[in-house]
């Protein structure tokens, strides 16, 4: 099993419609194949705003493909896109 984080700063977003959006996506992507869980959470950090996505996959090539085929769905904000890869045994 691996976790992958992405956070993304979407302080200067409509992030009542960005919500919507996140809310909707990780649903479809939780139905993937290969996919155990997907969590989103929004933060405020002093004046700005993150949201963290966390996909739990079965095994690396789910992630291979997922980052090589799906994370274009970010590409419009791929300047303030922070990721790490946690396998097993990394916690």
């Amino acid at each position: 099993m691996i976790e992958y984080e992405v956070t993304l700063d979407i302080t200067d977003i409509d992030r009542d419609a960005y919500k919507v959006w996140l809310d909707s996506y990780t649903n479809e992507t939780r139905q993937l194949p290969g996919f155990i869980d997907v969590r989103c959470s929004v933060t405020k950090v002093l004046d700005q705003y993150f949201a963290c996505l966390r996909y739990i996959v079965r095994d690396r090539s789910v992630l291979d493909h997922f980052i090589k085929d799906k994370e274009k769905t970010f590409s419009k904000v791929e300047s303030s896109i922070k990721t790490r890869i946690l396998e097993e045994g990394d916690i």
